[in-house]
């Protein structure tokens, strides 16, 4: 079953983004014995974990997510950014949302565990906010 019209949800989703950086770059020229160089230069890897929150946000089959500032990795910070291919079924939730200029993230969330998984490394647990209910 599809969405419908007047559907509305709103989750939170704290997880872990797993990814690879760049801890350092080295610059050398090498010669050889007449005398022809070339620059060559290489870098050094590292797969790191970050922890950050996920939110969702859906208001009559319109979808938001706002990404922590943390696991954008510098391409825009926290914002609200709308959801493109949205598709909602009993069993999950899907879309695509656009991180940068040339990085975009598909997502899934599963609607019977709340796992939530995007192809950028993120994986988080949601849990539903209940808009009539306050914390404290």
């Amino acid at each position: 079953m599809l969405l419908e019209a007047a559907f509305s949800l709103m989750l939170t989703c704290p997880g872990t983004s797993t990814g690879i950086g760049t801890t350092s770059t080295e610059t050398a020229i090498i010669a050889n014995s007449e005398g022809d160089r070339v620059n060559v230069s290489g870098s050094t890897g590292v797969s790191a974990s970050v922890n950050g929150t996920v939110d969702v946000r859906i208001i009559d089959g319109v979808a938001e997510v706002l990404v922590s500032a943390v696991l954008t990795g510098g391409t825009g910070g926290a914002k609200w950014r709308k959801v493109k291919d949205l598709t909602i079924t009993d069993s999950e939730i899907t879309g695509k949302i656009s991180l940068g200029l040339l990085s975009s993230s598909n997502f899934r969330i599963d609607r019977r565990s709340g796992v939530f998984m995007s192809n950028g490394g993120f994986r988080g647990q949601c849990t539903k906010i209940d808009e009539a209910k306050r914390a404290f």
